[in-house]
């Protein structure tokens, strides 16, 4: 009875452990938020010489419209869709703690343009604003006066809170290029790159 007892203590007090070391816990994770996008190329623009120019005569195409992100307005909304959705692709994460765990950050990293057919190489520069309720909630760019190849990555430093910055609004990227357009149309998904911060309740 004594060990039994003794077990049982020993048991709460791993409890107690994992409850006070999953508390203030992150995980990285990648969302394909938006797939098979178009970049137009010279192909599908009707008057490729009539668009705007910067000052170095490179032409400028946008800002253009991604669509609405939705599933991002608070961490609950967040957890009920589009981590839900996640939940197979999470590693590193004991599965038991994915129905326990409370969100409480969702911080945007990086944005990925990655091309699945043909590639950036005529582009040297991107601008990506994020708008929520019609209005600007942060900006993002990457320059390469050599041209970017497959994958261009768009660092938020410091990340961009996507629950606290967008108000409670579904969010709607925009992106503007600068450079060549491109032969041909550009195919591209949009990748979020995220740290999730979570703490979990155990009891």
């Amino acid at each position: 009875m004594r060990n039994r007892a003794k077990l049982w203590l020993s048991y709460a007090a791993l409890l107690v452990v994992l409850a006070v070391s999953m508390t203030g816990c992150s995980f990285d994770v990648s969302v394909p938020v938006l797939k098979e996008l178009v970049l137009p190329g010279q192909s599908s623009l009707a008057n490729a010489s009539g668009l705007k120019t910067n000052a170095e005569g490179k032409i400028v195409l946008g800002p253009l419209s991604l669509g609405e992100l939705c599933g991002f307005q608070n961490a609950t909304t967040f957890q009920e869709t589009v981590l839900t959705e996640l939940e197979d692709s999470i590693t590193g994460l004991p599965a038991l703690f994915l129905g326990s765990m409370k969100i409480t950050g969702v911080l945007l990293n990086e944005i990925e343009f990655a091309a699945t057919t043909g590639d950036f190489s005529t582009l040297d520069r991107i601008v990506l604003e994020l708008r929520a309720d019609g209005e600007s909630t942060g900006a993002f760019v990457a320059q390469n006066p050599d041209g970017f190849g497959a994958s261009i990555g768009l660092v938020a430093d410091p990340p961009y809170d996507l629950v606290a910055d967008s108000g409670g609004n579904c969010i709607e990227p925009f992106y503007t290029v600068e450079g060549d357009i491109p032969p041909e149309d550009v195919v591209f998904d949009l990748i979020l790159h995220l740290t999730i911060k979570y703490r979990v309740g155990l009891f």
